[in-house]
């Protein structure tokens, strides 16, 4: 009886020798800062311009009211033409991608049979996990710089060349504008401030607080904002943050 005894209390001891495992638990931080929001090979850009309409012209003319004699030529001829354009194009411009700020804080732990609990050539089994930190979390920034608007464009060239002839011909108060160009704002709006054309006091008003409502007087109406997107960040189940806004 005694020798069962025995035999059975060594099992036990044996038993529970065996089945004694070491943890290791070992903190890790994951960070990363300064990420494009739309990632390094996205093709999504926010700067783009979107010709609304463009009409260009050129047109000229010739007139000769001349005649040729025995002694000289008599009389006029004139030239010109006018050339250029017309149009609007819708426009976002010097935004950058804005940032993606990642907090990842996890406690690894590591599961092995501690020391003298298992014999040489006997398979062992290793455990890993982790639990992610309270404090991990998924910062968002979006693009504060850049501006939007709309915008017309006009271009115009006027030429002229008069001629007067008696006997001989000479160029009379020709003249050419060459290439005249301007870029009437229509709005224009940033983080600072709208810009828009506008009757009165002046031909360009200015708000500098956002959001702007506006009736400009000639058919310019509405409420003038840009977005500003505010994300929460929330660990979820499988251990992944995400954030949403």
């Amino acid at each position: 009886m005694k020798a069962i005894f025995l035999f059975i209390s060594l099992f036990i001891v044996c038993t529970l020798c065996l089945g004694q495992t070491t943890i290791i638990n070992q903190p890790a931080n994951f960070s990363s800062t300064n990420q494009g929001m739309f990632g390094p090979n996205s093709n999504f850009n926010l700067n783009f311009e979107l010709p609304l309409f463009n009409v260009p012209w050129n047109n000229s003319f010739s007139q000769d009211q001349t005649v040729n004699t025995i002694i000289g030529e008599y009389g006029f001829k004139v030239s010109g033409g006018t050339s250029g354009y017309f149009g609007a194009k819708f426009y976002s411009r010097n935004w950058n991608d804005g940032n993606i700020d990642v907090n990842y804080p996890v406690n690894i732990k590591i599961g092995y049979p501690s020391n003298n609990t298992f014999e040489r050539g006997e398979t062992i089994t290793l455990t890993t996990s982790y639990d992610v930190d309270p404090s991990a979390q998924l910062l968002t920034t979006f693009p504060l710089t850049g501006n939007v608007g709309l915008e017309l464009n006009f271009g115009l060239r006027f030429y002229l060349t008069p001629i007067l002839c008696f006997i001989s011909c000479t160029q009379v108060g020709a003249f050419d504008t060459g290439n005249l160009s301007t870029t009437l704002t229509i709005f224009d709006i940033s983080q600072n401030q709208l810009e828009y054309a506008c009757l009165s006091p002046t031909l360009t008003c200015y708000e500098q607080i956002l959001p702007a409502e506006v009736n400009a007087g000639f058919g310019l109406t509405g409420t003038f904002d840009l977005p500003n997107v505010q994300t929460t960040s929330s660990i979820r189940a499988d251990k992944c943050l995400e954030a949403s806004g």
